[in-house]
């Protein structure tokens, strides 16, 4: 994977934190905000672009840290996805969606980035499939 970082000062290195880390941190690339309560940022060029074009298929998918997440720093669309030929910069815009505001400092690891393996299947139409007799939400039953 290629890494071109706009501000690289912001990351002593671009890799996981440590070696069982399942991504790796995107920091706050901009002034300290505080976001109240339903306020949300405009989209915000966090300084990373990727070049994933070299890789076995897969995409990039940025989500909110766990721990801010719980506060209320949620992303504006839930979840952004990457393709893998997508190489401009990543672009995010953060909601508040909790009680309290929140102060986001330049520097702060405010998401996350994952590499997520895809399949690329070769499609066949048919005219139904065959049930395996479950189906609807909570089909598996309760606990």
């Amino acid at each position: 994977m290629k890494v071109h970082l706009k501000h690289p000062q912001l990351y002593p290195a671009f890799a996981p934190t440590t070696a069982l880390s399942a991504g790796f941190d995107l920091r706050w690339p901009d002034r300290e905000i505080v976001l109240l309560p339903n306020e949300r940022t405009a989209p915000i060029d966090l300084g990373v672009s990727l070049d994933l074009r070299g890789l076995p298929p897969c995409m990039a998918v940025i989500a909110p840290r766990s721990g801010l997440g719980s506060r209320g720093l949620n992303l504006a669309n839930t979840i952004g996805v990457i393709d893998q030929d997508y190489t401009n910069p990543i672009m995010a815009t953060l909601v508040n969606t909790g009680r309290r505001e929140i102060v986001i400092r330049t520097g702060d690891r405010i998401l996350q980035l994952l590499l997520v393996p895809i399949l690329r299947p070769a499609v066949t139409l048919v005219s139904e499939i065959d049930g395996s007799g479950r189906g609807g939400l909570g089909s598996t039953g309760v606990a």
